[in-house]
């Protein structure tokens, strides 16, 4: 039964375990991994150009952002002002009370400018009128005025005072910011002229001057102070535009995809400090969804170019790989089944090359073997021939106690029947039943006596009478590569 299961499991190779990483198989692992890595790189390679654009364009909206709001009040807003700051700077009543001590007057003075037509108009948001001694001590403003004045920075104050004489007779500009935290112009004119008899201050909300930055960036728009607190904000088409989008979407159409981004912006003062905050909101929707679409291209060619790579690879295995594997394996199947005439397919100086020499050697080895064999079987036969000849029962036993070889003399001998004598059969087995035919008493205690490891050392011999009258002499010699061989003489 043992040697019939062994049999079938060797015809039937299907049923051992089949090897996992079949060449197949891992090359379509390679071409998988290939493709994956190759879509993986084309998404990180199109995600980090797509943030660097961004990033790009952050700073660039940036570097605009701060150039065109100071291009705009410190230049444009400055020249519309100006010509009424200067104007009021030359009053004779403001002159006057300086020069005599009048603190009272010049108030008065500093007040009417706050209640002219240009600041009622709007054309300029004037917050606080100051005047200054020549020694830029406070010495009156505007009644209704809100109070702020540089020397509430002192940082810019100090700037003022230090300045000579040809400083002072020319007009100042800074942008600062009060301790509330307001953004605001301020303008310092001399008083008096040439002769510098004090100094005047018009702070101002210079901010209504970035109306149109919205438009100018394509967004929208907005001023914060320190706090976060809103002072103004640019709301125009494209503002309408993304609300619309985003709030009243078209039934009958699919709604615009919005992607809003909000750049921040910080605005510095005269003195390098933090002016104000400007926030830049712009759909980059478009920017994006071009970057996704030339993604997906290179995404669609490279899916392209890979099924063309597998299918020109699979038909370039097939003809060059595969069927020569398949001629190998017809080989090897041959030689397997010991026809040392089989043909082994033709190699070149590639990796076949390898297995072809294999081939040869172990076609070698098949000759050598079945030569060997043959050898073996006519030994074996002369062996089984000489030892059926002789007039003698003979038995040999290995190291183990397991039967080895015997002839058909000695199963006649003992009337033993012929299953018991298989190979590898224990020596207890055929000795006990030899003996239970025969023996009297306790059949296992006679079992161990002759079962004597002096055996595999020592000659043994006895004699028996069977039961049927037959007289058996048996010699037991020892081989010297282990175990022992009986002989029985009737």
């Amino acid at each position: 039964m043992d040697q019939m299961k062994l049999a079938d499991r060797s015809d039937n190779p299907t049923r051992s375990s089949s090897v996992v990483w079949t060449l197949r198989r891992v090359l379509m692992l390679i071409v998988v991994v290939s493709s994956f890595a190759m879509v993986g790189t084309l998404v990180w390679v199109s995600d980090t150009y797509q943030r660097f654009a961004i990033d790009t364009q952050n700073r660039s909206t940036k570097t605009m952002a701060t150039f065109l709001v100071k291009q705009r009040i410190v230049q444009q807003y400055e020249k519309k002002i100006v010509p009424f700051t200067d104007e009021w700077a030359r009053l004779s009543t403001l002159i006057a009370a300086v020069k005599e001590n009048l603190p009272g007057t010049a108030r008065i003075a500093a007040s009417r400018m706050m209640q002219t037509i240009e600041v009622a108009e709007g054309r300029v948001r004037l917050r606080n009128v100051v005047v200054y001694t020549k020694g830029m001590e406070v010495f009156a403003m505007a009644e209704k005025g809100s109070g702020e004045n540089l020397a509430m920075h002192r940082k810019i104050f100090d700037r003022l005072k230090q300045r000579n004489l040809s400083q002072k007779r020319q007009k100042t500009t800074f942008l600062w910011r009060t301790p509330k935290g307001q953004p605001v112009h301020s303008i310092i004119a001399p008083i008096g002229g040439f002769q510098v008899f004090g100094f005047i201050e018009f702070v101002t909300d210079p901010t209504p001057e970035l109306i149109g930055m919205g438009d100018a960036f394509g967004g929208m728009f907005r001023l914060f102070d320190q706090r976060d607190n809103l002072l103004f904000e640019s709301l125009e088409t494209p503002e309408k535009e993304l609300k619309t989008n985003l709030l009243q979407p078209k039934r009958s159409a699919k709604p615009a995809t919005v992607n809003l981004e909000t750049l921040r912006v910080e605005i510095t003062d005269t003195m390098g400090g933090l002016w104000a905050v400007a926030t830049i909101t712009q759909d980059v929707s478009q920017f994006k969804g071009s970057i996704a679409s030339l993604r997906n291209q290179g995404i669609g060619i490279i899916a392209v170019v890979v099924l063309a790579s597998i299918l020109l690879g699979w038909l370039l295995l097939r003809l060059s790989v595969f069927s020569r594997l398949h001629n190998f394996a017809s080989a090897m199947e041959g030689l397997a089944h010991g026809d040392t005439e089989t043909d082994i397919p033709a190699t070149g100086h590639d990796e076949f090359r390898t297995i072809g020499m294999a081939l040869q050697t172990l076609r070698t080895a098949v000759i050598e073997r079945n030569f060997a064999e043959n050898a073996l079987a006519e030994q074996t036969r002369l062996l089984n021939l000489t030892l059926e000849s002789v007039g003698q029962g003979i038995t040999m036993y290995g190291a183990d106690w397991k039967l080895v070889t015997y002839n058909n003399r000695y199963k006649e001998q003992f009337d033993l029947p012929d299953e018991l004598f298989r190979e590898g059969e224990l020596f207890d087995n055929i000795v006990g039943a030899t003996l239970r035919k025969d023996e009297k008493g306790n059949l296992n205690k006679v079992l161990k006596s002759i079962r004597d490891p002096k055996r595999m050392t020592e000659v043994w011999e006895r004699d028996m009478v069977r039961e049927n009258g037959r007289a058996i002499n048996i010699l037991s010699n020892p081989v010297p590569t282990g175990g022992f061989v009986v002989t029985t003489t009737d």
